[in-house]
């Protein structure tokens, strides 16, 4: 575009300086020249190259083009596992496997998700159109991916699918502490336990049960 603006330039230099065109307008001669009117400004500012090319994009082209994922998520992962584990036990159910304070509802789920995935379920409520960004945490490992609001569940939950060989998996096995944190969300720790270790060696060897094992 540059190009082609640059060359019709040069061919209007080229036309000026061959004299002026046939039907160009004469000069009144009752007109002084000193006082008269200057009639060449424009009424809008003329906008250079580089300023269309820098200027911001009209606000309704702008929202049109924002996601409605809450991207931009920082944690330090290793502030927010310094917390003591949430009070609580793990308990085991036929679909699940969940931690919560003892003799109530689960606070965190854990499941066999289809495709080779499993699912992470926390008691909060998330703008359905509006998934944010989450970071699982345990030993050295981090996983990120995104809460979901759950369409399953008759309480607000919020649900985050991660792939059952990721390697948090692993580094939940002999885990003093796991981390559930979330764009906007208070941050869970909660206690590792042998329990959870079963589930996710369930999901890695059955899956959903309602797909084939995995590889």
């Amino acid at each position: 575009m540059k190009k082609h603006v640059l060359m019709i330039a040069s061919a209007a230099a080229l036309l000026a300086a061959c004299g002026p065109a046939d039907n160009d307008p004469l000069p009144d001669p009752s007109i002084d020249p000193q006082t008269a009117p200057d009639t060449t400004a424009a009424t809008d500012s003329p906008v250079t190259i580089a300023e269309a090319e820098t200027a911001p994009l009209d606000e309704a082209v702008a929202d049109e083009n924002m996601s409605n994922y809450n991207a931009g998520f920082e944690v330090d992962v290793d502030t927010e596992m310094q917390a003591e584990a949430a009070d609580g036990v793990w308990v085991t159910r036929a679909d699940w496997t969940g931690f919560g304070p003892e003799n109530s509802e689960a606070v965190l789920r854990v499941s066999c998700g289809e495709y080779g995935t499993i699912n992470i379920s926390r008691s909060v409520d998330i703008d359905p159109d509006k998934p944010v960004e989450a970071i699982v945490a345990a030993g050295d490992q981090t996983e990120s991916g995104y809460w979901k609001a759950s369409e399953t569940t008759q309480m607000p939950a919020a649900e985050l699918e991660l792939y059952a060989r990721s390697p948090i998996f692993d580094a939940l096995t002999g885990a003093d502490k796991i981390g559930f944190m979330g764009n906007g969300m208070p941050a869970l720790i909660v206690p590792g336990d042998a329990l959870l270790n079963e589930r996710v060696a369930t999901c890695r060897e059955t899956g959903s049960g309602t797909t084939a094992p995995m590889p």
